[in-house]
């Protein structure tokens, strides 16, 4: 348990060295909150709870630095305590940054009129959310396996897939209607999502994160430093 709490205040205090960062990006989200946009609202909840959430990828590098992994396990903890605290360090990084994104919207919303009840508001947001750790899923066994580099060109690489397939879909009248057409029919049934659903989406997405954090356990085991 010591191990643990001490690898969180090292984390914690890495993150704390990064603060400007957030902080300027927490400038950012407050203009947009008196902003006559949506869409900047929108954004920045995206843009700051998935980099709160990749922070952890971070300290994975900051861990390697300069060979610092044969000295941190060095220390007396075990690896299996070293993968347990970054999964634990991704939540509460990915969830505090996503509240604070998802209450800035929300104050948008209120600021500009609009009749959104917070449930909706949280709702709405949320799946931004599981979608931030669904993309640690696979980020951090990269990350563990490969080193940060070669991970961040991998998921670069599916970003850039992405966006090429993104950019297909104008060649693609007919698909694109019926994509259209489903975010619209999701975003009028938002308000509709039941509480069982959305504890129902948590808990698959975190199963995920457990099978993810023994692929990462098996790797670390595996790996000499």
């Amino acid at each position: 348990m010591n191990g643990l709490l001490g690898l969180l205040i090292k984390d914690f205090k890495f993150f704390r060295a990064q603060r400007i960062f957030f902080l300027i990006i927490l400038a950012i989200a407050g203009i947009s909150v008196f902003s006559s946009s949506d869409f900047g609202a929108s954004f920045l909840l995206i843009y700051f709870t998935v980099g709160g959430a990749t922070f952890v990828i971070s300290t994975i590098g900051l861990d390697e630095a300069e060979n610092g992994s044969a000295f941190l396990f060095a220390l007396p903890f075990s690896r299996r305590t070293y993968v347990i605290e970054k999964y634990i360090f991704a939540l509460l990084i990915s969830a505090a940054s996503w509240l604070i994104a998802a209450l800035l919207r929300a104050l948008f919303l209120l600021l500009h009129g609009m009749t959104s009840s917070p449930y909706t508001v949280f709702v709405q947001a949320f799946p931004v959310l599981l979608s931030a750790l669904f993309m640690l899923v696979f980020l951090l066994p990269l990350t563990l396996h490969f080193g940060r580099e070669k991970a961040s060109i991998a998921m670069m690489a599916v970003v850039f897939l992405a966006v090429i397939l993104i950019g297909a879909l104008p060649q693609l009248p007919a698909l694109q209607s019926g994509v259209l057409r489903n975010i619209n029919l999701l975003a009028e049934t938002a308000a509709q999502i039941t509480v069982p659903v959305l504890l129902f989406s948590l808990a698959g997405t975190l199963l995920l994160f457990a099978l993810s954090g023994l692929i990462s356990l098996a790797i670390i085991e595996r790996k000499e430093f």
